[in-house]
């Protein structure tokens, strides 16, 4: 029987822009799942492909209060681990974040997410959908595209297969559909209660703080006046624990600029620390990364970087 949170669509575009044009049907705990999502979006506009095997789901949940995006991306991700690990115990203390916003098993994307706000409206408060889209039982020497499931593709050309994994790949049980979803609803509506009580509780005990983060590169970030969000801060060492980018050579293409370095944890708004290399920057910089897109060493030699520069420029346009 379908539980009375959940929507099965046989087939839609997106369930993060179904649930965004739907959003006066969509309140707090509302999930929408389909086994066939047609035109998937991920980061910078990057198409998410979905082929059979993916489980694909969004989840609406009333917006925190003070919000940092990046903090709820990385905690939204820890969430989805956290109901991974426990339907999957041969995962436990495998699984790896790597910023913004995936999940990386034996260094290839076992799952993504996406993260998009809809605007208060007079009758209801501002809301977050939560997209996911998990590598489940993909067989990848099937799919139709020439790239496997939420990879994307850098310059216009599609990710090699090899970067991505899935549960059939290195579990001999893959939980069923609404026991993931389940679970996975269950965790992220832990995350969201959480930042929201830890920050109820600073504006109820603490005045307004002036502090800011030091300032180290404009450039790279909006500076975020006041302490960073309370709920947060108690995931943040499991986090950089599981930082998958942490000591890794690194590309980071902003709109500002084209960094290369290594990165060095995350801070405690859920940025990017990244130790400057090259480029005529000091070797021992640090600065912090708010948004951007990474490229691994691993794959330096086959891009041209100042191309993937120009084209996320123009996106963000």
């Amino acid at each position: 029987m379908t539980p009375p949170w959940l929507w099965t669509l046989d087939t839609c575009p997106s369930t993060n822009t179904w649930a965004i044009e739907q959003e006066r049907l969509c309140t707090h705990g509302r999930m929408i799942f389909t086994r066939q999502q047609t035109a998937g979006r991920g980061q910078w506009g990057r198409q998410w492909y979905s082929p059979p095997g993916v489980l694909t789901a969004s989840l609406v949940v009333d917006q925190p209060t003070n919000p940092y995006l990046g903090c709820i991306s990385l905690g939204a991700a820890l969430a989805i681990i956290y109901a991974l690990e426990d339907l999957c115990p041969e995962l436990t203390g495998r699984l790896r974040l790597k910023w913004p916003n995936d999940i990386w098993l034996q260094d290839r994307k076992l799952c993504g997410l996406l993260i998009e706000a809809i605007a208060a409206q007079e009758d209801r408060p501002s809301r977050l959908v939560i997209g996911i889209g998990c590598n489940c039982s993909v067989d990848f020497s099937q799919a139709e595209h020439p790239v496997s499931a939420n990879t994307g593709s850098v310059n216009g050309e599609p990710i090699p297969l090899k970067t991505a994994i899935s549960l059939g790949d290195v579990i001999n049980k893959i939980p069923d559909e609404l026991t993931l979803l389940s679970q996975c609803r269950h965790y992220l509506l832990e995350l969201i209660s959480l930042i929201q009580w830890q920050q109820s509780k600073v504006n109820q005990l603490s005045t307004p703080s002036t502090t800011q983060p030091s300032t180290i590169t404009p450039s790279t970030r909006t500076l975020s006046p006041g302490q960073p969000p309370a709920g947060f801060q108690r995931l943040l060492a499991e986090i950089n624990h599981r930082d998958y980018l942490r000591d890794r050579p690194l590309q980071v293409i902003t709109p500002q600029n084209h960094y290369q370095g290594w990165g060095q944890g995350i801070d405690p708004w859920g940025r990017l620390f990244l130790r400057l290399d090259s480029l005529g920057l000091d070797h021992n910089q640090i600065i912090t990364i708010s948004s951007g897109h990474i490229i691994i060493s691993s794959d330096l030699d086959k891009l041209d970087f100042k191309q993937p520069w120009r084209d996320f420029k123009t996106r963000s346009n």
